[in-house]
């Protein structure tokens, strides 16, 4: 997985310890052929106020299958990015 480092992302709205604090409800198949899913999952976070707070919010992904898309994405990429924005606290520059 590769992490991104950010001064101020736009409409950043919480933090993140760890990808520990995700919990996955439900993974649907969207299209088997491509191998893309809609991941349903919960996450531990602290707003911008410093409060802890339990979020739910969905991610489309795809996994790339061939060298190419590979090379160039990754292992896998994201279709519908989710509605909340989260930081992990690792990645605020100091």
């Amino acid at each position: 997985m590769t992490l991104f480092y950010y001064d101020a992302p736009k409409n950043l709205q919480y933090y993140m310890e760890s990808g520990k604090d995700v919990r996955i409800a439900s993974v649907n198949v969207v299209d088997s052929e491509v191998h893309a899913d809609d991941v349903s999952y919960s996450a531990n976070v602290t707003d911008m106020d410093g409060n802890k707070q339990v979020i739910h919010d969905k991610i489309g992904l795809y996994v790339n299958t061939s060298e190419r898309a590979m090379a160039l994405d990754g292992c896998a990429a994201v279709s519908s990015p989710p509605e909340q924005l989260v930081l992990l606290t690792s990645c605020v520059q100091q």
